[in-house]
């Protein structure tokens, strides 16, 4: 922390490779400080008078390609689908869902826009591969043309500050029964607490079951009792399904 005088700092031990650091702050906080670190271990150093300093590492990227996320996560032949991570190069390579090789849209060292191939409705492994092959990132692929539902639960439980009402079910479009933040769908709306709605998509003409969970604040999950909710989805236009929470 800053201090009205300089102040020796010894026996500093960093997660830093051994190698020498300037301050990535440069002289933005009065000036800056550079640190020697072997095996790492920083040798003794002095801070300057409010003298602030920041040191990074930044890692080589890897030459080996490196899924990290393809959105959106399910598609249908013909859409588009982005593919981030790194060590993709600069030269286009190919990319696959399972056996099925998609085409090429865009291509840079971070990101491949690509055109989701002619194939069944399923789960598939997507696969970048230049001199060599990523890493397999699941996704789904529907050939199903998508309707939008309005889902409401009326008279849920009692909620406090930092609980929120979730919707979880069947295949992607509902979040496969998730139960955390990120793969179930919400949080709902509640504008007339207690009852809470949120709009999904789901497969036209499909049958779906699902339930409604509350994710609460210190993240215990309590789901609804009774059997599986089960909705069959318009083949077009837009649906709604309302129930009531099972205690």
């Amino acid at each position: 922390m800053p201090t009205s005088s300089c102040y020796s700092i010894s026996g500093l031990y960093t997660a830093l490779p051994t190698g020498s650091y300037s301050d990535y702050l440069g002289t933005l906080l009065h000036g800056g400080t550079t640190i020697t670190v072997t095996n790492g271990a920083a040798s003794a150093f002095t801070l300057g008078a409010n003298q602030v300093s920041v040191w990074q590492y930044t890692a080589p990227e890897s030459s080996t390609p490196e899924i990290g996320s393809v959105g959106p996560n399910l598609s249908r032949p013909g859409d588009q689908v982005i593919i981030d991570g790194q060590g993709f190069g600069s030269t286009a390579g190919s990319v696959k869902f399972g056996t099925t090789t998609a085409t090429i849209d865009s291509w840079s060292p971070h990101s491949i826009t690509v055109t989701t191939p002619n194939v069944a409705s399923g789960l598939y492994s997507v696969q970048v591969c230049t001199s060599s092959c990523s890493n397999v990132y699941e996704t789904r692929v529907s050939s199903t043309a998508q309707v939008a539902v309005t889902f409401t639960v009326n008279n849920a439980p009692s909620t406090n500050y930092g609980d929120n009402v979730y919707l979880t079910g069947q295949f992607d479009e509902l979040g496969n029964w998730g139960t955390t933040t990120t793969t179930a769908i919400g949080p709902l709306n509640d504008p007339n607490y207690p009852n809470w709605f949120v709009m999904a998509s789901v497969p036209a003409c499909w049958t779906v079951q699902f339930k409604f969970i509350i994710i609460r604040a210190d993240g215990s999950i309590q789901w609804e009792n009774g059997s599986n909710h089960s909705y069959t989805a318009p083949c077009s236009g837009t649906g709604s399904v309302t129930v009531n929470w099972q205690y």
